[in-house]
């Protein structure tokens, strides 16, 4: 087992320090033929690309049996009026107008980049063109079999959305809902924002099952990888940032954001632009801690912690910690695995107290042995998180791993079709299905 890795600093998200990207789908250098099977399995290095797409476009990561034939609903950003298979989507900087096609292609790109094609055999391509208009940021032109009803997605300011009404997000960072139809806690690592045209919110669990988000290389006897997390590398940044600045809220306003740049922080909707808005930020920040400690978060988010105090926890992840997130694949015959490792040691360079991270991909060639469900949270058998091995902590440079799944607002309530209202409490809290555990509205009326 081998990882190639790269560092970065979290403020500019998707810059690239090194020269090590995340491959494309392909297995073979001959992209032009691809093996009947990874057509028809739903486990598939090629049903799990799909996956990832699906998770952002059309909310869903149900890749079953007839997937390359099927066609899946659009449900991502908002369609233009005048070209009904095109969706406008905001974003808030040429960054984010990167990172967010980065995040979908599964590859890394180097900050700048202007022009990029990804493909993958048996499903299409995608290709990003940088157009730094004022209505336009760039565009993503999209040529995905199974995604017909979609040609381009445009990445645009917010003030372009047609719907740009003002509301109060009904959610905040941090907040932890009881998803009683399999007994799971989910926290809010990005709300919504009327401001940024954002009106998705995401949530993420850290107890899952393993039978169903692990896949078995029936090839290589014990090489165990995840599956169908719902997760991308930018929305697990958000997820990394946000445990990190919950346990140490002074970095929200160390030098860094000045020095790099960051855009707008935790998922791009926090403006800091000024050391005033920076601050409120970070007494927000002080607040979610406190709340979290008053209300016994972290024993309900990790059952491996449960019975550890939350200031213990805190201090673990306010050290370096990785996780995992869609989607496995295969290269050149060897499979891999993407995870991010935050705030990795850098053997006290001036760069300790930054938040930071290194995306590795763990690459497993024949005969190596890895099992994913090490870094699950939660078992049918009720096994707890295991601590890395020291092979493992060498090159991750951290104590703790997870594989959270990810879910939007929308896949977690009980509604049938599109985005709930950003303003509302979720579909599924007033029957009983979903409970609210802790929400940050309500500490702060107290």
């Amino acid at each position: 087992m081998k990882a190639n890795s790269f560092i970065r600093l979290l403020p500019a998200a998707l810059l690239v320090l090194g020269s090590t990207t995340f491959t494309a789908c392909s297995d073979d250098d001959d992209n032009a033929t691809i093996p009947s099977q990874e057509l028809t399995d739903a486990d598939s290095p090629t049903a799990g690309q799909l996956s990832r797409l699906l998770n952002v476009l059309s909310e869903t990561s149900d890749v079953a049996e007839g997937w390359a034939t099927t066609q899946y609903p659009i449900t991502e950003g908002e369609a233009d009026p005048a070209h009904p298979s095109v969706r406008l989507v905001a974003v808030a900087s040429e960054q984010e107008a990167l990172s967010y096609y980065a995040s979908l292609c599964g590859e890394d790109l180097p900050e700048g980049t202007r022009q990029h094609t990804w493909s993958c055999p048996g499903l299409g391509s995608l290709t990003y063109t940088y157009k730094g208009e004022p209505a336009c940021h760039a565009t993503i032109d999209v040529a995905i079999a199974q995604l017909s009803a979609l040609t381009q997605i445009r990445l645009v300011p917010a003030s372009a959305l047609g719907n740009n009404a003002a509301f109060e997000p009904y959610y905040h960072w941090g907040d932890v809902i009881l998803n009683h139809r399999d007994n799971s806690y989910w926290v809010c690592a990005r709300p919504a924002s009327s401001e940024y045209g954002k009106s998705k919110s995401y949530w993420f669990s850290f107890q899952l099952d393993e039978d169903s988000h692990t896949y078995t290389v029936n090839k290589e006897p014990g090489l165990y990888l995840p599956k169908k997390l719902g997760s991308t590398l930018e929305r697990t940044l958000t997820l990394g940032e946000m445990l990190t600045l919950i346990s140490k809220p002074e970095l929200y306003t160390s030098e860094y954001f000045t020095l790099h740049e960051r855009p707008d922080g935790l998922g791009d909707i926090c403006p800091s632009d000024t050391r005033e808005e920076r601050q409120a930020m970070q007494d927000e920040l002080y607040n979610i801690r406190e709340f979290w400690i008053q209300k016994h978060v972290c024993p309900l988010l990790w059952d491996s912690w449960k019975n550890q105090n939350v200031e213990t926890t805190l201090r673990y992840l306010s050290y370096s910690f990785a996780i995992f997130y869609d989607t496995y694949g295969k290269d050149h015959g060897n499979y891999y695995a993407p995870v991010l490792v935050f705030n990795p040691y850098s053997n006290g360079s001036d760069l300790d107290d930054w938040l930071r991270y290194v995306g590795t991909k763990l690459t497993f060639a024949k005969n190596d042995k890895f099992n994913i469900r090490h870094y699950m949270d939660k078992y049918k058998s009720g096994t707890n998180t295991k601590t890395p091995t020291s092979k493992d902590s060498d090159f991750w440079g951290c104590f703790h791993a997870f594989t959270p799944r990810m879910k939007t607002g929308y896949q977690l309530s009980t509604s049938a079709w599109g985005t709930p209202d950003p303003a509302k409490e979720l579909p599924g809290v007033h029957n009983g299905t979903l409970e609210h555990i802790y929400l940050y509205r309500d500490m702060v009326k107290k």
